[in-house]
Formats: structure tokens, sequence, C-alpha cells
């Protein structure tokens, strides 16, 4: 739970005004604008690290030659990843929109997902004896994976700043 210096108002004003409406009336209106710097260690230390954390645990797999560890490992990471995205929400309020952590949330999840479908996949492949295909494909994926990673949140960067 946040504590109650989470957000020190730092600066505010206030102006009254004159606006037409859309019936070309004139009202009053009353503006109140505020700014509150939010604490940057929180949201470093308490998201984005774990969040990094559980990215580079499931690029991790990839290293590895067993494909049922790595689709262990990978599930595994996938529920920690849902517990952990829950255990955010119950601290933020429910927006009409979509925030930059939402997206880093999404992203994240999608990747995630992906991996254990990706070795899911390479188990198949290797049930059938396609063993060198499984290998072939996986050879890319240990620069698609970061790769893409960087480039959804590089794009996301961009969409949100």
């Amino acid at each position: 739970e946040h504590g109650e210096d989470e957000f020190i108002i730092s600066k505010f004003d206030t102006d009254v005004s004159s606006q037409k409406t859309s019936t070309e009336w004139v009202s009053s209106r009353f503006t109140f604008r505020f700014e509150a710097p939010r604490h940057l260690d929180y949201y470093i230390f308490r998201i984005f690290i774990p969040v990094f954390l559980i990215i580079i645990v499931t690029f991790i797999t990839f290293f590895l030659n067993d494909y049922v560890k790595r689709i262990e490992i990978a599930s595994a990471n996938l529920l920690l990843f849902i517990a952990f995205s829950f255990s955010l929400s119950e601290n933020y309020p429910r927006l009409g929109y979509l925030t930059f952590l939402d997206g880093i949330m999404a992203i994240t999840f999608v990747i995630n997902a992906f991996a254990v479908i990706y070795n899911v996949y390479l188990k198949w492949l290797e049930m059938n004896n396609k063993r060198d295909k499984a290998e072939h494909i996986d050879k890319y994926m240990d620069w698609f994976y970061p790769s893409g990673f960087v480039l959804a949140l590089l794009t996301l960067i961009i969409v949100f700043f």
C-alpha cells in the first residue's frame, strides 16, 4: 500500500475564467492545476526490476537443451508474472485509459506466454523426430526474443512519450 507521501504537491495554481459553451452561453469555469512528481525509486525497485528479472529468467530458458525443463520454467515464470500483476493491480486505481505501466505489463505477459507456446512447439518437433528443425529455429530465437522485447519497449516509449 502506498504511503501518504506518495504524491507531494510541488506546485499549484487556480484560475477563474469565462467559457463559451456549445449552446453559446457564457459559463464560469474554475480551474485547479497542480504538479505532483512521483517517486521514481518506487517504480524502479517495485515494478521495473521485477519485470526485468521475469524477462531475464524466461530468456535464460532458451539456453537449456531439455525442452521439458524449458516448458516448466517458462510456465512457472508466467504464473509468477500473473501473480505479480495481480499484486500490482490492488495498489492502483482503475482508469479509463492505458498507462505506460499497463503497456509494460501487457508486453511482458505476451512475451512470456509466447515463450511457453514456443517451447511447447519445440518439444512437439522433438517428439515428431524433428529435433534438427527445432534446434535450427532455436538458434534464431536466442536473438529474436531479446530483440523483440527491446523493439516492443521502444515502440511503447514512442507511443507514450
